[in-house]
């Protein structure tokens, strides 16, 4: 078996989500995350003193936001891949998924 978790906040930055320090706009909002919806990240939000906790999340326009744990959203697994895995064809659709090739144990 393989684990699966959900982004860090990091790795959602890394990846071109975020928000500017000047006026909220988004990195990069032609980043692979942008899909309308918005999902749970991995990262720990806070805690306010009045007893609400907050999580972060990709927002719909994929950045990085906060909201309370009552909210309903979806979650978008990941998995880490080998570094010396190959990329060999497909475009990550559904109907078109992507295809790799693992690297050879010698």
């Amino acid at each position: 078996a393989h684990p699966v978790a959900l982004l860090t906040a990091d790795e959602t930055a890394f990846a071109g989500s975020g928000y500017s320090a000047a006026g909220g706009t988004p990195y990069h909002v032609n980043s692979y995350l942008r899909s309308g919806s918005k999902s749970w990240l991995l990262s720990p939000g806070y805690r306010y003193s009045n007893g609400y906790v907050y999580e972060y999340h990709i927002s719909s326009i994929s950045g990085i936001d906060r909201y309370g744990l009552y909210s309903s959203y979806g979650v978008r697994p990941a998995i880490s891949l080998n570094p010396e895995t190959a990329y060999t064809s497909g475009t990550g659709a559904a109907i078109d998924p992507y295809v790799a090739v693992a690297p050879q144990n010698n």
